[in-house]
């Protein structure tokens, strides 16, 4: 069997995680598109604890061109919905921990076809 390679390097934290749930996005439950995808690599590469709080949803924002208020509450309900995006016992939202690389500056990734 031949094994085929590819390493990516990427300049930012945004791209690291944005390429990373590309990768795992056909083995998510949910589908998520394109845009949804975007958003959640913004705020999964903020260096703040609370990352859905106000001061992180101006960051995405501006990170993003075009993202209204409404825009992102949209997506952040759509988040809910898919249980992408959780509440803790005191109401304070997180990425769930899946969606995270297990190590954030490098991943390896294993894909197997096979033909029965």
């Amino acid at each position: 069997m031949k094994i085929l390679k590819k390493r990516l390097v990427v300049k930012s934290k945004q791209d690291y995680y944005l390429k990373h749930l590309e990768i795992i996005r056909p083995f998510l439950p949910v589908t998520l598109t394109n845009k949804e995808i975007e958003i959640l690599s913004c705020f999964m590469s903020l260096d703040i604890e609370n990352k859905f709080s106000t001061e992180g949803r101006k960051k995405v924002k501006s990170m993003i061109d075009k993202l209204s208020d409404g825009g992102l509450g949209n997506y952040l309900r759509d988040f809910k919905k898919k249980s992408i995006v959780l509440s803790d016992k005191t109401g304070n939202l997180y990425i769930h921990s899946i969606l995270f690389p297990s190590d954030n500056s490098k991943q390896e990734y294993e894909y197997s076809i096979e033909l029965s």
